[in-house]
């Protein structure tokens, strides 16, 4: 992330072929902006380098954020044939099923534990259009899943339920029982720290955190009277589920 502003300054487009400024590419907020935000951070776990892992859309972060791998593959099959990608077909009606490479319901099935993926409205269809889309739901387009008779584990989100642990059991074709082609074990990375840090389990119970539900901050507008309507800022930001 470095220079990132001055990259999109020199580089970007905005607007059409206008090129960015600053105020369009990132911005920050003080505490006394985002108050409750501010006391989040104060009284727990602050982490930062927490970027995406893929550098692209939206069908491949949700691949990742299942299987910490986004890939094509040769052979619906066969797991040695995926080849790792930013830009990876989506499942199609012709083939329902593309993604050969192991995601995390295999260790869950392997170590019986149950588990649901729930989709807010279920899955879209030609007779649900407010379901979740194809690029958000990408389970069921790992072969492994419907080989473990588990298709019906991807359920509506008023099927929810809390899904267990593994004892640290991760993604890792060298020892998860179902080798694939990654060209390496993401955890491993030496950029990244481990989450079990965040916690300390020695430490007396702390009492709870009790936020004003709506508490007077500096934005610029203020927000409107009512504690419920959103603000715009001086610029816009996107995201998706």
């Amino acid at each position: 992330m470095d220079g990132f502003v001055s990259q999109a300054e020199t580089k970007g487009r905005c607007a059409g072929r206008r090129r960015c400024r600053a105020a369009e590419v990132m911005g920050y907020h003080t505490g006394s902006d985002i108050p409750n935000y501010w006391a989040y951070a104060q009284n727990f776990v602050l982490n930062d380098r927490m970027y995406e892992s893929a550098h692209s859309w939206s069908l491949p972060s949700h691949m990742y954020m299942v299987s910490a791998w986004a890939a094509d593959c040769r052979d619906p099959l066969n797991p040695m044939s995926c080849v790792g990608t930013d830009m990876p077909r989506n499942r199609t009606a012709r083939n329902p099923t593309p993604f050969a490479w192991t995601d995390l319901t295999w260790l869950l099935h392997r170590y019986h534990v149950s588990w649901g993926y729930y989709l807010d409205h279920g899955a879209q269809s030609p007779a649900d259009q407010a379901g979740v889309p194809k690029i958000w739901n990408v389970l069921p387009g790992f072969t492994d899943v419907t080989q473990d008779g588990q298709l019906n584990d991807v359920q509506p989100l008023t099927s929810f339920m809390a899904n267990d642990f593994m004892a640290g059991a991760r993604l890792d074709p060298a020892t998860d029982g179902r080798p694939d082609s990654r060209p390496d074990v993401r955890e491993s990375a030496p950029t990244l720290g481990n989450l079990a840090s965040d916690f300390d389990f020695h430490q007396a119970p702390r009492p709870p955190l009790l936020l004003n539900p709506c508490p007077p901050t500096t934005l610029r507008p203020r927000p409107k009277p009512g504690c419920r309507n959103s603000i715009p800022l001086h610029f816009g930001t996107w995201g998706d589920s």
